[in-house]
Order: C-alpha cells, then sequence, then structure tokens
C-alpha cells in the first residue's frame, strides 16, 4: 500500500493545525514544550544570520 506524497505546503499547514489543536486543547502539555521551541528559533537563528552575512559580503564584493 501506498501512501499519498504530502507537499511542503501541506506539512506546514498540518503542522500549523496540530500545534493550534494542542494549544487549544492541551494548554498545559504545550507549556511543557516551551524548551523546544526556545531550541527552534535558537537554531533558526543560527542559521540564518551567517546566510544574511556570507549573501551580503558576496553581493558587495
Amino acid at each position: 500500500m501506498k501512501l499519498a506524497k504530502i507537499s511542503p505546503s501541506q506539512k506546514i499547514f498540518i503542522g500549523m493545525a496540530l500545534g493550534l489543536a494542542i494549544g487549544v486543547l492541551l494548554p498545559s502539555f504545550a507549556a511543557n514544550l516551551e524548551p523546544l521551541s526556545v531550541i527552534f528559533i535558537r537554531l533558526v537563528k543560527t542559521i540564518v544570520v551567517p546566510i544574511i552575512f556570507a549573501s551580503l559580503v558576496v553581493g558587495i564584493a
């Protein structure tokens, strides 16, 4: 049995819906997930800042 392919945008909307449902239905569980969100935001910052800096340097050079 083959599973249907899900596009990245559909995965994003599914994740948003699940996050909203968990936040509304289980607020105490969602509060326990806060450390994961902090780690995720820090990882994104770690990746985005060097990419922006490198693109500025390459653009100026």
